[in-house]
């Protein structure tokens, strides 16, 4: 008798099973994580817009963490973080604070298909996101003494960082998103610098035309040097939108230029290299910039090449001029 109940058990619960194991039953089996593999943990999600994602796989695939506003003390939440991509949610910037030995924020924007394969080792401590404000820089030319077309020809390098004043007086730069009408690639670890003038040589190619002017008077440049038909030469970077309010915002430049110089058409005086005697580092708050801005006099100093037929120094002062545009040239 008890074999047959036994049995009888035996049968009623194998067909429970089964039945449970029916397409479209519903199956309440519990995992163990620690042994089984497919189970999807609880990760952190958020319907805000200031957010960032992080993604367990390069090109933003696998399973996402979402986090916003502020996170003092951040822990990845993926086992291996080596091939981790990243988002920063459109309109805003993230300030990731590294452990490195700065100890600085760094700002990031837009998606970072292969962000920590570019980190290498370093762990992330914070992570702050904010709206971003934009600052626009155009190039408006260089203004000096003209007495003939070789004192039009300069060359040389003019570049342009924008940086942020923290509340500890600590200097970050900030990213450049769009330099001469193009989009820059967010993972670029060069992207906090626009090099806005680059002509190597006298003898280099220069696509830029009509862009020294005469500086008798020092005149005011409305309208930016264009690069071609369609572009101008500007730079748009990616700021803290309360850090333009709060005037914590300073544009740093970087001039190194250097000229011809010819005193007039049948003159012996030609010189093929008058330059700055070093490179000059200017940093000014943004706010304090005009719409049309320039800065200068720079002094460049040289001698003609023909030391037989012309002696005595070249002296030739200029300045460099900007524009101030919104929105993006």
């Amino acid at each position: 008798m008890k074999k047959i109940l036994f049995a009888f058990l035996g049968l009623l619960f194998s067909q429970f099973t089964m039945a449970q194991l029916k397409p479209g039953a519903t199956t309440n089996i519990i995992r163990n994580p620690k042994i089984d593999p497919l189970i999807k943990m609880n990760l952190p999600t958020t319907t805000r817009q200031d957010y960032i994602a992080f993604y367990e796989q390069n090109g933003f695939s696998g399973r996402e963490a979402r986090y916003a506003q502020n996170v003092p003390n951040f822990v990845m939440p993926f086992a291996d973080p080596k091939y981790v991509s990243m988002k920063v949610s459109p309109g805003h910037i993230a300030y990731i604070t590294f452990n490195d030995e700065f100890g600085s924020p760094v700002i990031f924007w837009g998606d970072n298909a292969n962000f920590y394969q570019r980190l290498g080792n370093m762990k992330i401590i914070s992570i702050k996101v904010v709206p971003a404000g934009e600052v626009v820089l155009g190039f408006g030319g260089i203004s000096t003494n003209i007495e003939n077309n070789d004192c039009k020809r300069f060359f040389g390098v003019i570049k342009v960082k924008v940086l942020e004043k923290l509340a500890n007086n600590e200097f970050i730069y900030c990213p450049v998103k769009i330099t001469n009408k193009r989009i820059q690639n967010p993972e670029e670890p060069l992207n906090k610098e626009a090099t806005i003038f680059n002509v190597p040589n006298l003898s280099s190619r220069n696509p830029l035309q009509n862009y020294v002017f005469s500086n008798n008077p020092v005149p005011e440049i409305t309208t930016p040097v264009r690069f071609s038909a369609t572009a101008n030469i500007g730079d748009l970077f990616l700021v803290n939108y309360n850090a333009v309010l709060e005037n914590r915002i300073y544009v740093e430049f970087e001039i190194d230029l250097h000229s011809a110089h010819k005193s007039g058409d049948a003159a012996s005086d030609f010189s093929s290299n008058v330059k700055m005697n070093k490179k000059e580092y200017i940093r000014l708050p943004y706010a304090e910039l005009g719409t049309f801005f320039n800065i200068g006099p720079f002094r460049a100093e040289g001698s003609p090449d023909n030391t037989v037929l012309a002696s005595g120094g070249i002296y030739k002062d200029f300045r460099v001029h900007f524009i101030k545009q919104n929105p993006n040239p």
